[in-house]
C-alpha cells in the first residue's frame, strides 16, 4: 500500500512559521508596521503576503531573503512522526509530495531532506518541486492521499481506486 502525503501544513506547521517570519521581514526589511489583516478570499499559497498588503516585488524580496531560513525553522506537526512510523510498520509506503520550488543547485531539496532527517520524519520517497500533484497522483496510483488543500484532494480523488480499501 502507498500513502502520498503533502509536506507543508500537513506534516509541517508551515503556516505559523511563514506568517511569523513575514511579519518580521515586513518590520525589519520593508520598514513597515508588520500589521496583518484577516484574509478570507485568498486561494493560493501566498495568503501571508495578502495579509501584509505586499506587492509581488515584496513577495520576491521575502523569498530571496528568507526562504532557506523559513524552510529550516518549520516545526513538525504534533504526533506526525509517530503516525508515519506506525503506518510504515504496517508496510505502507510513505511518499511525501511537495510543491516547494527549487531556487538553484538543489538547495531546497537538500534543506528539505535535512529537515526531514533532523526531525526524524519517516518516508520512503520524496517528490519535490511538484507543479501538478494531480498528474503525479495519477502516475503513482496511491491507496491514500492526504493534503491540506481541498483542491488537491478533490483532484486526487479523480484517480483514487476506493475499491482497494
Amino acid at each position: 500500500m502507498i500513502l502520498c502525503v503533502d509536506l507543508d501544513d500537513t506534516i509541517a506547521s508551515s503556516g505559523k512559521t511563514i506568517v511569523s517570519q513575514a511579519v518580521q521581514f515586513d518590520k525589519d526589511f520593508l520598514k513597515r508596521s508588520g500589521s496583518i489583516k484577516p484574509v478570507h478570499d485568498c486561494e493560493d499559497y501566498y495568503y501571508f503576503a495578502k495579509m501584509l498588503n505586499w506587492s509581488r516585488n515584496d513577495l520576491i524580496k521575502f523569498f530571496n531573503h528568507c526562504y532557506p531560513m523559513y524552510l529550516t525553522n518549520i516545526k513538525v506537526k504534533y504526533n506526525t512522526k509517530k503516525y508515519l512510523r506506525f503506518l510504515s510498520n504496517l508496510n505502507i509506503k510513505i511518499y511525501i509530495i511537495t510543491s516547494r520550488r527549487e531556487i538553484g543547485n538543489e538547495i531546497v531539496k537538500n534543506i528539505t531532506l535535512n529537515w526531514l532527517n533532523t526531525n526524524k520524519v519517516f518516508f520512503d520517497k520524496l517528490y519535490i518541486n511538484v507543479e501538478n500533484k494531480e498528474k503525479l497522483i495519477k502516475e503513482i496510483n496511491p491507496d491514500f492521499y492526504i493534503d491540506d488543500s481541498l483542491q488537491n484532494c478533490n483532484l486526487a480523488s479523480n484517480y483514487m481506486d476506493y475499491s482497494k480499501i
